[in-house]
């Protein structure tokens, strides 16, 4: 019964399953990447492929000494061109390959290759990670803001003064509970060990509060006179119990207005109050040790999927850009000057038309905003 009435006049679901705000909205929006990102980065994953079919075949067809290309004026000698521009790409993605791979392996410590950079220091790691987190997204000064910006003790304060008024105006609660109490009382009073529990402890309380003076003497008299009837009297009272707690509850019912409107009245002070108890609870715990003990217990392998689940994206966009970089590499070996120019040129482009692009998205967004 008590289940079935919380949930039809205390509806807590509303306001523990509300949708995510817009502002909880946009911020998952911001987090997505761009499909650039992702076909740039399925390029960069073609290039070692491509580098290693360019070195296996760098073997059996490559420039030849006699082979030169003029671009720009500029006679340029293509000598083993292909075999140079493949192993600086395949040692670009190799290096940053190994790179990435001593972040988590070995997990163990090796006699020969060591340990990993993460396994080897992870207790440093949990604690500056846990730090990190408490910080900057669980500190109890950004929850108690939230808290208090969400309206979440306002939201279960209106809630509960809510609920009891309506609790106390629903009429098939106020029956049931009579009929509950009637039915309980009228069922233990009917045991001989209560009845004699009960006629005891009012016999006491009589002669407790007539023990002295006339009032005394008249009922102790009237006891030891009239043994049978004095019994039964108390029986009678006893039978009467669950007829008089019903009567209480109603006239409880008559009075349901006047306790509504004063729980109404200290809805704000329910509402201090559940913020002062959160709040309470926030400051009583330490979120950094709670968190460290709780990445303590990973082993080096969960931390390690914990951490790439988070960056893999961002550690494949460095292993695979090694390529890119390194092919880059080969060519400036391959002709310094010529290539040095076109990559300073290139730089400089770029770096003017990120400015342009820069100050012509931001006076855009001025002129909407205004």
């Amino acid at each position: 019964m008590i289940k079935k009435y919380l949930q039809k006049h205390f509806r807590f679901n509303e306001i523990f399953d509300t949708p995510p705000t817009t502002e909880d909205i946009s911020f998952t929006a911001k987090r997505q990447r761009k499909k650039s990102f992702f076909i740039f980065l399925q390029f960069l994953k073609l290039l070692p492929i491509l580098c290693g079919v360019a070195f296996g075949v760098s073997f059996f067809l490559d420039f030849g000494p006699d082979d030169h290309w003029l671009i720009v004026g500029q006679d340029l000698k293509m000598e083993a061109f292909m075999r140079m521009v493949a192993v600086s790409g395949l040692i670009g993605f190799g290096t940053n390959w190994v790179a990435v791979k001593m972040l988590f392996k070995p997990v163990l410590r090796r006699p020969i290759w060591g340990q990993g950079l993460i396994p080897a220091h992870k207790e440093r790691i949990v604690w500056n990670l846990a730090g990190g987190i408490h910080k900057h997204i669980l500190n109890e000064d950004l929850i108690r803001d939230r808290i208090t910006q969400s309206g979440i003790t306002q939201k279960i304060s209106h809630l509960l003064v809510d609920g009891v008024q309506n609790l106390l105006d629903d009429e098939e609660f106020s029956r049931e509970v009579k009929l509950i109490a009637y039915k309980y009382l009228k069922e233990r009073i009917s045991l001989p060990e209560t009845r004699e529990r009960f006629t005891t402890l009012i016999d006491e309380k009589l002669d407790d509060n007539l023990n002295s003076g006339l009032p005394g003497f008249v009922f102790k008299a009237y006891k030891a006179l009239n043994r049978k009837d004095y019994e039964l009297l108390l029986n009678k009272i006893l039978d009467r119990v669950p007829g008089i707690v019903v009567e209480v509850i109603e006239e409880v019912e008559n009075e349901t207005e006047t306790i509504g409107e004063a729980i109404r009245a200290r809805e704000k002070e329910m509402e201090a109050l559940l913020l002062r108890v959160v709040l309470d609870v926030l400051d009583r715990i330490d979120i950094r040790t709670l968190l460290s003990k709780q990445m303590a217990h990973f082993d080096e392998a969960r931390l390690e999927q914990l951490i790439w689940s988070a960056t893999n994206e961002q550690l494949l966009y460095i292993q695979y850009l090694g390529t890119l970089l390194g092919i880059l590499g080969g060519l400036l070996i391959w002709q310094p000057i010529v290539v040095g120019v076109f990559f300073v040129s290139l730089t400089a482009v770029l770096l003017l038309l990120d400015i342009f692009l820069y100050r012509l998205k931001k006076d855009n967004i001025g002129s909407r905003k205004t």
